[in-house]
């Protein structure tokens, strides 16, 4: 015979366990989008950020060069170039002594947008080893079909270049004649 009070018990603590998961869900997904991004656009968010470091870090010159209308990008690609500028600019601060970083976001004629984080640092210690930061932008950009490159500058700094695939939302969801499989 079933024991309903220990079902309802159960049923009970099974959902006070999915509300917790649900809220942690949500304080992560809060996490993931940086504040101010849908408000202020790309752009702003990159000013923004700018900003910020620049008043924190008064001892370098942080150049930030914006070129095209890249708020018109999808959420997906608005949020990797963000991130990628981010972590772009946190290794540089953090990592390169450098005196000038410069940072270039642009979206180009030929449908792409390509990011720039540059400085005169010391350059990268050990070339081979990469940190969490670097392995999550280059998955970042795989994952969209871009290119990522990490290069030593003559001047002995560090060159970050990325370029990515520039969709808009509504690109992102037409298909393209290449998308089909043949015979369909």
């Amino acid at each position: 015979e079933p024991d309903f009070r220990r079902t309802q018990r159960l049923n009970s603590q099974i959902l006070g366990h999915v509300d917790l998961l649900q809220q942690t869900n949500r304080r992560v997904l809060e996490r993931l989008t940086p504040p101010g991004l849908s408000e202020l656009g790309l752009s702003g968010a990159l000013r923004a950020m700018a900003e910020m470091w620049q008043r924190n870090k008064n001892s370098v010159t942080l150049e930030l060069a914006i070129d095209g209308p890249i708020d018109a990008l999808d959420e997906t690609t608005k949020l990797t170039v963000y991130r990628i500028v981010q972590e772009g600019l946190t290794n540089a601060f953090r990592h390169s002594g450098a005196s000038i970083i410069t940072v270039d976001v642009s979206l180009q004629r030929d449908d792409a947008v390509e990011v720039s984080v540059r400085d005169n640092g010391r350059g990268r210690a050990d070339s081979s080893a990469e940190g969490f930061g670097l392995k999550g932008m280059r998955e970042r950009v795989n994952a969209l079909s871009g290119l990522f490159s990490l290069t030593s500058t003559a001047d002995g700094g560090t060159f970050l270049h990325i370029r990515l695939p520039a969709t808009t939302p509504a690109e992102r969801d037409t298909p393209r004649p290449g998308d089909l499989l043949q015979g369909e």
